[in-house]
């Protein structure tokens, strides 16, 4: 393969075509450089981004994991005065890291020039690439990664569990980028020993975990909505926790952030709109009415393990039932407010 590269680099321009991930633009790198294309006259492109250009030769480039990795050693070892941040963009932690967040970008069709791009800068200057950033390709790299820093962080704000009649969490998001398998880890310390796992259906991957343990699983079209219809079955417990939360965020959410509203603005800016669908607490569906208030949170009942009331860790986990209403079922902030904080605790790692 490499001598074929190098016959078709030594006609004139030539595109890689690689995988849209950081293993295929780290071979395609790798190989680009065993086959001693000139920098100049190679582009890098994932599958399916795009067209060549006028006369521009095209080659599919597969995705070797070794090759990959020696590229990936490389770039760490030329750069490693870099891996405390110094000279990143900022929410970037590392080159490492950097070399993650830009390769999730997977809908941007420039993705894998802009990282094949800043890899040969870090190779060229070494520590000194945070430095290029007026080079548009080192910028436009660094804009990718800040880009996805934000997607990650936006992850672990508003990714929503949801327990299963299975007694697993699910939870359905749909970032801009392929940022899922970037939070998994975050995910794994809030949840400890919960089995769980995050679906994106619109990059199809998930992240499942068990035991301590996660792994990446790529779904396709049917697979992903198969996952995601799992969420029609949901644990019995379910409906009525959704409402504690939305009591809870309910009774303390600032006034003034309705449509027709001063704050809405600053609202949609921190909470972006296209991440509203998967939110119990702006659900208007939510039964904020605890028409239902399921055994285990019943005064006298038992707990999900089966313990009995004097036996329970702590009174402040049991939850009085709803007061009957000779009207329509409707709670007040106040009671919603005392009926959320008094399970908070049993809710927190939910949220």
């Amino acid at each position: 393969m490499l001598r074929d590269l190098a016959a078709l680099g030594a006609r004139g321009p030539l595109c890689l075509s690689c995988e849209a991930s950081a293993e295929g633009v780290l071979t395609a790198v790798g190989a680009a450089y065993l086959a001693r294309l000139r920098p100049d006259a190679v582009r890098v492109q994932a599958e399916g981004a795009g067209q060549p250009r006028l006369g521009e030769a095209t080659a599919a480039v597969g995705t070797d994991p070794a090759v990959a990795q020696r590229v990936l050693d490389g770039f760490l070892a030329a750069t490693a005065p870099m891996a405390s941040g110094r000279g990143l963009p900022r929410y970037v932690h590392s080159p490492r890291h950097l070399v993650s967040l830009v390769a999730s970008m997977v809908d941007e069709p420039d993705m894998a020039e802009a990282l094949h791009r800043y890899l040969r800068g870090g190779f060229t200057w070494g520590p000194a690439v945070g430095t290029h950033n007026s080079d548009p390709a080192i910028a436009r790299a660094e804009e990718l990664a800040t880009a996805a820093a934000g997607e990650c962080e936006h992850a672990r704000q508003f990714i929503r569990f949801s327990r299963l009649s299975t007694g697993e969490y699910l939870a359905v998001y749909r970032p801009k980028a392929d940022v899922v398998p970037l939070v998994a880890g975050h995910f794994r310390r809030r949840m400890g020993t919960e089995r769980f796992c995050i679906v994106d259906p619109a990059h199809g991957s998930a992240v499942l975990h068990e035991g301590g343990r996660l792994a990446l699983v790529r779904l396709d079209g049917e697979a992903a909505r198969e996952a995601c219809r799992r969420l029609d079955d949901p644990h019995r417990e379910e409906a009525y926790v959704r409402a504690l939360w939305k009591g809870f965020y309910d009774a303390v959410s600032l006034p003034g952030r309705g449509r027709d509203q001063r704050g809405y603005d600053l609202r949609v800016h921190l909470m972006p709109k296209r991440l509203w669908q998967g939110l119990p607490e702006l659900d208007p569906s939510v039964d904020t009415a605890w028409t239902f208030v399921p055994e285990a949170y019943r005064d006298g009942g038992t707990d999900r393990e089966g313990l009995p009331p004097s036996d329970r860790p702590s009174p402040t986990h049991r939850l009085r039932p709803a007061q009957p209403s000779s009207g329509p079922a409707t709670r007040n902030t106040s009671q919603a407010t005392a009926q959320a904080t008094a399970s908070w605790n049993t809710t927190a790692n939910r949220a």
